[in-house]
């Protein structure tokens, strides 16, 4: 169980993997998954292996190639070649995220459809108490906040809110009591102290991902709405966004 727990330690920074600086009125958008990819995807290869039992080495393949073609657009010259990468991550990204559902409904999570509105809150209490359904969930919220973040670049803005609307309400109604998702792993049993810490650990980085999530998806998704009817060049703002030589963070303020 402990080498469970440790599989989904890096979800600790659940609300850095899914935070796009959203905030009252102001949309950040934050190219951290892609502007930094090459170390992310040494991470993703440092983990491929322990991940291997829960996913498949493609469907991970697939997961780094997509990021690292949608980094590498920055760098091109040519516009109709930096789109056509943009184009092809967010074909492999879309493709991943149904593979990702079609994951975690094995799992016993469907997160659309009538077999998830039928699922009972204890139900889904129990099932998100897996460490490996936890992690399913962190990579589905990372495929859907990328290939938003590809839309923005390809500037559609609202098909990127969306992808972010679909993430909120994948996310709506699950357990975020971080008490309730501890109790549950725990199933009445009586275990060492680290364990329990471990447990506690899991439950809390889940309750973030859950919670935190579902807040910057629905503000996401809000904003973006925003932006197209604004009428807002979200290409432009995403290269200023990536150009910029002091890492600041550039926001577009939504004024109702």
């Amino acid at each position: 169980m402990v080498a469970q727990v440790q599989l989904v330690a890096s979800i600790g920074a659940a609300a850095s993997v899914l935070n796009l600086g959203v905030s009252a009125g102001r949309f950040a958008m934050v190219l951290l998954s892609l502007k930094r990819m090459e170390s992310k995807i040494e991470d993703i290869s440092t983990e491929l292996q322990v991940l291997a039992m829960h996913h498949d080495a493609s469907f991970l393949g697939r997961c780094s190639h997509a990021l690292r073609r949608a980094d590498e657009a920055f760098s091109l010259v040519a516009p109709a070649e930096r789109r056509r990468y943009w184009q092809e991550a967010d074909k492999d990204l879309g493709l991943l995220i149904e593979e990702g559902l079609q994951i975690i409904e094995g799992q016993g999570l469907p997160l659309e459809g009538p077999s998830s509105t039928a699922m009972t809150g204890e139900s889904r209490l129990r099932t998100l108490s897996v460490p490996a359904v936890v992690e399913t969930l962190r990579w589905l919220a990372t495929f859907s906040t990328a290939r938003a973040e590809v839309l923005l670049c390809l500037g559609h803005a609202r098909l990127a809110g969306q992808v972010s609307a679909r993430l909120a309400d994948w996310l709506a109604p699950l357990p975020r009591s971080a008490k309730e998702l501890a109790m549950a792993q725990l199933a009445g049993r009586t275990l060492a102290p680290s364990q329990v810490q471990s447990v506690t650990r899991l439950a809390k980085a889940t309750s973030s991902l859950v919670a935190d999530g579902h807040q910057v998806a629905a503000a996401r998704a809000a904003l973006c709405h925003d932006l197209e009817t604004a009428g807002v060049d979200t290409t432009e703002h995403m290269l200023r966004l990536r150009d910029d030589p002091n890492a600041q963070v550039l926001a577009w303020t939504a004024h109702r």
